[in-house]
């Protein structure tokens, strides 16, 4: 990590502080972050210095213009920044996503959802190659991670525009015990009434 992206993640969290965070802000962050990813020319001109932060920001608009301007607001805390080559912007995007959805939410629950996807990964084998699988698209990682949800949570990705689907993968971790277990599944059927139609 270069000097100038060092400096643009230390501006970036602190301006994120003053930011007011909101699932449909982090879903729009991270929706032009894959837009953005998705056109290396775009990527290229939003990252280059030759340009003033307003023609970047400029750019910005008039390429995403569809997303809402909020969204595009705060994506320009990273686009106005200095970074050392264009893939540390897709970082610093990536980044500010992160902490909006960390500040969204109950910090209690991300870490605990945290602790418990990471444990999970590690000790199963098949899932840990397919998470660090360099050649795997984003998306399809994504949807692992969207599918993993507790029971009430699981309508925010349980509707038309999300994948439909969820996995019990709280049981695929709860040690080997019947009261553990019970409880698991009690919670999943508890929950059920968050996301049925």
């Amino acid at each position: 990590m270069g000097a100038s992206t060092r400096a643009a993640l230390e501006t970036l969290r602190s301006q994120v502080a003053s930011v007011a965070a909101s699932s449909d802000l982090v879903s729009g962050v991270c929706g032009v972050g894959r837009a953005i990813a998705q056109h290396p020319s775009l990527l290229q001109a939003m990252a280059d210095q030759g340009h003033s932060a307003e023609e970047r920001v400029a750019l910005l608009n008039g390429a995403l213009k569809s997303a809402p301007s909020d969204v595009r607001d705060v994506v320009a805390l990273v686009v106005t920044q200095s970074w050392s080559k264009p893939g540390d912007l897709l970082a610093g995007v990536e980044e500010l996503a992160v902490r909006l959805a960390s500040m969204a939410s109950d910090s209690a629950d991300v870490t605990g959802e945290l602790l418990q996807v990471g444990r999970a990964i590690r000790g199963h084998s098949d899932l840990q190659l397919a998470m660090s699988d360099k050649r795997a698209q984003s998306e399809d990682k994504m949807a692992v991670v969207e599918a993993w949800v507790p029971p009430e949570r699981a309508s925010r990705y349980v509707a038309p525009d999300t994948l439909h689907q969820i996995f019990g993968f709280d049981f695929l971790v709860v040690d080997w015990n019947a009261a553990k277990m019970r409880d698991v599944v009690q919670r999943a059927i508890d929950g059920r009434h968050f996301f049925t139609h």
